[in-house]
């Protein structure tokens, strides 16, 4: 997307995935002739239409679609259509060599992409995309972050190449039981999925689908329950809220409130004053 002067653009990075997210007012008109991405680009967007043309062919992009551009793709894109409260433009982006690399890592089959047509008709993509993007723009947790990443890429390809990927292998039980043992631990920690697979030895797709398996929750899901048990001693012995946090790996108070207010259903607040 371009920027303009009322535009209002966040930018972040994620295990080298660069993210975006574009904020565009009713008022704006946006047009942009024959330029391209440096790196495979996932768009997702609300609030507005837009009418593309790439390989001479002429596309109408919609709220309900993804949109999926290959690195180095030529295209040209111009407003159809605003919506009086606005729109928002989010994006992924990610190197074809870095995508190849994450499959391998995680074990997951050869891919081919097909970039002929921009448009991915598929409501359920795109919502599934939306909601990642959200808590990957807002997440505090480095395993949150990394799970949900992994999670996405996965269901992206399997959606968009139609294969369906075989099951991950077994991990031995233990294993399963050391990742447990390394949250209940380092739970203060900002833990990643990464350092949890090379803690537990294993591929991170394939421990994040056992955990689940064995436990009925991923392990981040795990990580904020524990903490959220923690967090209760902790106050229920008088310690300072923004102790608390600390002391649990939240990144700040703001942050306990929100999780604990969710796993709980009172603030932290109201829970020392029951």
């Amino acid at each position: 997307m371009g920027q303009t002067p009322s535009s209002k653009i966040l930018n972040w990075q994620i295990e080298g995935c660069h993210f975006s997210r574009f904020d565009i007012t009713p008022e704006q008109s946006i047009s942009l002739e024959k330029i391209f991405h440096d790196e495979i680009a996932i768009i997702g967007f609300s609030g507005a239409v837009w009418k593309s043309r790439q390989n001479g062919q002429n596309y109408l992009e919609t709220p309900n679609c993804l949109v999926m551009r290959d690195a180095g793709q030529i295209f040209s894109l111009k407003s159809a259509f605003i919506n009086k409260d606005g729109a928002i433009c989010r994006e992924i982006k990610i190197s074809p060599r870095q995508l190849i690399d994450y499959c391998e890592k995680h074990e997951l089959s050869k891919f081919v992409l097909d970039f002929k047509n921009p448009i991915i008709d598929n409501l359920y993509l795109r919502n599934y995309f939306a909601d990642t993007h959200r808590v990957l723009e807002t997440s505090q947790c480095a395993l949150e972050q990394s799970t949900c990443l992994a999670l996405f890429v996965n269901r992206f390809l399997q959606q968009v190449t139609g294969n369906h990927y075989r099951c991950p292998p077994l991990l031995k039980p233990s294993k399963v039981k050391v990742s447990v043992e390394y949250l209940r631990t380092f739970y203060n920690r900002n833990i990643s999925l990464n350092e949890l697979s090379e803690i537990t030895k294993s591929n991170p797709f394939v421990l994040l689908r056992n955990f689940k398996k064995c436990l009925g929750i991923t392990p981040h899901e795990y990580l904020q329950a524990y903490r959220i048990i923690q967090a209760k001693k902790f106050i229920a012995t008088g310690f300072a809220l923004t102790d608390v946090a600390i002391l649990c790996g939240f990144a700040d108070q703001s942050h306990l409130n929100r999780v604990f207010k969710r796993k709980v259903g009172v603030t932290p607040g109201q829970f020392r004053n029951v």
